[in-house]
């Protein structure tokens, strides 16, 4: 009973037009998977190509801009890494040379090496780590107990109680206070 063999996918069925249809290659998906006809054209068996940024620390960068370059400039693309990080590029022409550069405010870009990819392959690029730029720097100054204990002294100068009644025995900080010196020297020099 031959008629009672399953047919082999992609293979006419006696008797059922509509199935020969679709299964025909010439014929568009019902699903509007087939709907754009240049992609096909152009790329019959497109590459992809994807990945994750992330810091030198290993956090992720939501947001970075990824661009994909091809050799010559003639496939060029530009899109924000997802929530998670995440990018990626599809419908790639297979044996181009292509290029991804990861720019995020903060860090330094990334390139990655030349990537050629084949018929149908999807490339996980790894290694984007964003090296930060620059870290901030912080200047602490600090002053010699001579020149804290002169410039207490030409504060209590001016602190007069009611207005016109010297005070100098009294410091603000006393937890700070600098013992005087025996030295005549001033810096007000």
């Amino acid at each position: 009973m031959i008629s009672d063999l399953p047919s082999a996918p992609g293979a006419p069925v006696a008797g059922n037009p509509q199935q020969n249809r679709a299964n025909s290659p010439d014929t568009p998906a019902e699903d509007g998977s087939g709907d754009d006809p240049s992609s096909v054209a152009t790329n019959p068996n497109p590459a992809r190509i994807g990945g994750t940024v992330t810091a030198s620390n290993g956090d992720l960068v939501p947001g970075a801009t990824v661009e994909l370059d091809s050799a010559g400039g003639i496939d060029r693309r530009s899109i924000a890494a997802d929530e998670h990080a995440s990018f990626e590029f599809d419908n790639l022409k297979p044996g181009v040379p292509y290029h991804v550069t990861v720019h995020a405010k903060g860090f330094a870009d990334w390139k990655s090496a030349e990537l050629r990819l084949h018929a149908n392959e999807f490339q996980f690029v790894t290694g984007v780590r964003l090296e930060f730029l620059a870290a901030a720097t912080s200047i602490t100054v600090t002053w010699s107990p001579k020149e804290i204990a002169t410039e207490q002294v030409h504060i209590e100068e001016q602190q007069r109680v009611l207005g016109f009644i010297p005070n100098f025995y009294v410091v603000y900080d006393p937890k700070n206070a600098v013992p005087m010196t025996t030295s005549r020297s001033s810096s007000r020099d």
